[in-house]
């Protein structure tokens, strides 16, 4: 009886711990926006929208912190990354006595931009977005892929 205890309760806690890095949450929406700022740079914008009561964590926390949000894109010859992603929104910064680190979190919308320029004139962006949202009560990470195709103004009409 023991034993059948044991492992229902595994069995749940690897539910829990595989779901939650399931393809995106249903935490957060995401939408994609390309913005070509000139013939060879475009703007990659990810937006945001995050569920009322829960919260994003920053891309810039310490090692001592939750697992911040993380843009990883494909290498490619047909594009560079200019910089990193800029966030914006309402950001929430505060000590965190757990962490023993300084946190900042975002609710509501929030924008991250990455600038690219194009050695190509039609490209293909693809990557991923790995982040974590919590509420008062648990924290979900979770993990969202992308693709964006990215014409240069060369080619727009």
């Amino acid at each position: 009886m023991i034993a059948l205890r044991f492992f229902l309760v595994i069995g749940i806690m690897t539910h829990h711990v595989q779901s939650g890095f399931a393809q995106g949450s249903k935490t957060v929406l995401w939408q994609y926006e390309v913005v070509l700022a000139t013939k060879d740079e475009a703007v990659l914008k990810f937006t945001a929208q995050v569920e009322e009561g829960w919260h994003l964590y920053s891309q810039h926390m310490s090692e001592n912190g939750p697992m911040p949000t993380r843009f990883s894109f494909v290498t490619s010859k047909d594009y560079v990354l200019l910089g990193q992603p800029v966030e914006s929104g309402k950001a929430v910064k505060f000590y965190d006595d757990v962490y023993a680190a300084e946190i900042t979190w975002y609710s509501g919308k929030i924008s991250f931009n990455q600038k690219i320029k194009l050695l190509k004139s039609v490209t293909t962006v693809k990557g991923n977005i790995e982040y974590m949202t919590c509420n008062e009560y648990s924290c979900v990470p979770s993990r969202q892929d992308f693709s964006l195709q990215v014409p240069s103004k060369k080619n727009s009409i």
